[in-house]
């Protein structure tokens, strides 16, 4: 059995792979004794992880920064959550760049939605409605009808604070190509609602 084989979906660790080859060795030369074998099993059988083992992957070390500029991202995942605070609604976005050096890097997006400050949430709604006009959808009744849809984004090297370092924010939203603005009869936004005769 060679190290880190896997038997039934599992990787065994080489104290786990010795005690099976000893069982294994012990059956050949008794097969007619019966009894009960314990195999050791770690403490990885069960939990939402399956199992990850530490030792075998290199640490990640802490993001450098992307260059303030544009880049060509996507949304790749939405939500709409409460705030810490417990204060109101906010669309939590992932955002993906999707060419160059910083391929496939995140850039995480909240957006004010509800909140008591009647200012943030004029803030929160021109940003969705920037992110909107930048995708082409201009009626939007679902966080996804934003996704995979390529949009430029302005990426600003934000401040520290609350305890955390600097990070990428985005500063502003742009259409990629001149995309046309969608409404929600799927029709561009010009064009909705005009009669064709054909």
């Amino acid at each position: 059995m060679e190290q880190g084989s896997k038997s039934s979906g599992l990787t065994l660790r080489k104290y786990q792979e010795d005690a099976v080859r000893a069982l294994v060795g012990f059956l050949k030369h008794f097969p007619d004794r019966a009894g009960v074998a314990c195999l050791p099993t770690g403490c990885h059988a069960a939990g939402n992880l399956g199992f990850f083992n530490a030792e075998e992957v290199a640490p990640v070390g802490d993001y450098e920064l992307m260059p303030e500029g544009m880049y060509t991202m996507i949304v790749d995942a939405s939500e709409v959550k409460t705030p810490k605070s417990g204060n109101g609604e906010m669309l939590s976005l992932t955002l993906k760049i999707v060419d160059g050096k910083y391929d496939g890097r995140l850039v995480f997006e909240n957006i004010t939605l509800q909140n008591a400050n009647e200012k943030a949430v004029q803030i929160g709604k021109g940003k969705l409605s920037a992110l909107c006009r930048a995708v082409g959808v201009l009626q939007l009744t679902d966080s996804t009808q934003l996704h995979d849809k390529p949009f430029l984004a302005k990426l600003k090297i934000g401040k520290a604070r609350d305890g955390y370092e600097p990070r990428n924010e985005v500063a502003k939203y742009e259409p990629k190509g001149g995309a046309v603005p969608v409404a929600a009869s799927g029709l561009p936004a010009d064009l909705d609602g005009d009669v064709f005769p054909f």
